[in-house]
């Protein structure tokens, strides 16, 4: 081979090593996301969801980030006024073709996304629930919410229904600390502020927490300690003294809190915000703002802990290998595990201490036959 020859090969090898290369950096770029762009982009989804501009500062707190996907929760702080609480959606984005796309938490984007996101990307529990089905439920303890204290403190009814969809009441008293009303994945919106996600639609918020004891996007058990209420409200609002501001939502909509049960007390609204009552199997009556609520440890309409398999509260299913194993935390809040070996279930094992960490692919959960299986 002459010289010329080998110079021509060698400048053609050059050429494509050259084209391969811009290529995968072009396709770096496509799936490579600033911190300016994703806020952009957020801020221009929730101006576009709100049909205004938020008036206050909005803090953007990603939990987790996949070959492009971003998942995490953005705050709209509250203004600078007595009991007003911050705004949080939790968002997810995807890869697009001038920049990353947004959805909100309760849209259909968010819920389909969910199922095509990467499976290692660390979203909540995609196990839903129609959201007609589950507000239904709320009447007769079916969020199944504990009280936010610990077991055995009593705490002051200090403030009824309020909220602009009355969806909150305050609490204060016993040892101050904040408990979870029920288990799942716990996100810090912003300062002072917790909200847990429950997987199948409801959220419960904790407002004016210090001494946070949890990590953004930390999963957690019924019962677990938050934090200390106090007076604190680094994302807006204020108070008048230290208590915390409950509140709850369903697919991402805060939803009116009365007639719910926690711990065995359901939610009577009054007639004016802060008023308003909570009653116990109908025979007795707290009311606002002096009102005495002790906590039993019941959860939802009453039912108590139990060992044992208990009633379901969680459930979801991953394939390992060729086995299909189904996970449940129950109301205990110990966590359970049984699997399906191609022909039967296997008896249920107690895994103890709750769940801490999650499978890296979540499916609907059946717990008599596995998915596809008639």
């Amino acid at each position: 081979m002459n010289r010329n020859m080998q110079h021509l090969l060698t400048m053609c090898s050059l050429l494509v090593l050259l084209f391969f290369s811009i290529g995968s950096i072009a396709q770096g770029f496509q799936t490579q996301t600033t911190d300016r762009e994703l806020d952009q982009a957020i801020t221009h989804a929730l101006i576009r969801m709100r049909g205004e501009a938020p008036s206050t500062e909005m803090i953007i707190e990603p939990v987790d980030s996949v070959a492009g996907w971003v998942f995490g929760t953005v705050a709209v702080a509250a203004p600078v006024v007595p009991d007003a609480t911050p705004e949080v959606y939790l968002f997810l984005t995807r890869p697009g073709l001038g920049g990353p796309v947004v959805s909100f938490h309760g849209s259909e984007e968010f819920r389909t996304w969910s199922l095509e996101a990467p499976a290692s990307l660390a979203l909540p529990s995609r196990q839903i629930i129609a959201p007609a089905q589950s507000a239904a439920l709320a009447g007769h303890g079916g969020a199944q919410l504990s009280l936010p204290w610990p077991i055995g403190e009593t705490w002051t009814f200090t403030g009824g229904s309020h909220g602009s969809r009355k969806e909150a009441v305050d609490f204060a008293g016993g040892s101050g600390e904040i408990r979870a009303a029920r288990g799942g994945i716990a996100y810090i919106p912003c300062a002072n502020k917790v909200v847990i996600d429950h997987g199948d639609g409801w959220q419960t918020g904790y407002y004016h927490v210090s001494g946070i004891q949890v990590r953004h996007g930390q999963a957690v058990s019924r019962g677990q300690a938050l934090g200390q209420m106090s007076a604190e409200s680094g994302c807006g609002g204020g108070a008048t003294g230290p208590h915390v501001h409950f509140s709850t939502s369903l697919h991402g909509v805060d939803q009116p809190i009365r007639d719910h049960i926690l711990g065995g007390w359901t939610i009577i609204d009054g007639a004016l915000d802060y008023a308003g009552c909570m009653s116990k199997a109908g025979v007795t009556t707290q009311c606002a703002p002096l009102g005495r609520i002790p906590s039993n440890g019941m959860i939802g309409s009453g039912v108590k802990r139990t060992t044992g398999i208990p009633p379901i509260e969680h459930c979801f299913t991953w394939q390992n290998d060729s086995r299909l194993d189904c996970f449940v935390r129950g109301t205990d809040d110990r966590l359970h595990q049984r699997f399906w070996n191609g022909a039967n279930w296997s008896d249920w094992m107690d895994l103890g201490g709750g769940l801490r960490s999650a499978p890296t692919c979540f499916v609907e959960c059946q717990l008599d036959l596995p998915p596809g299986v008639n």
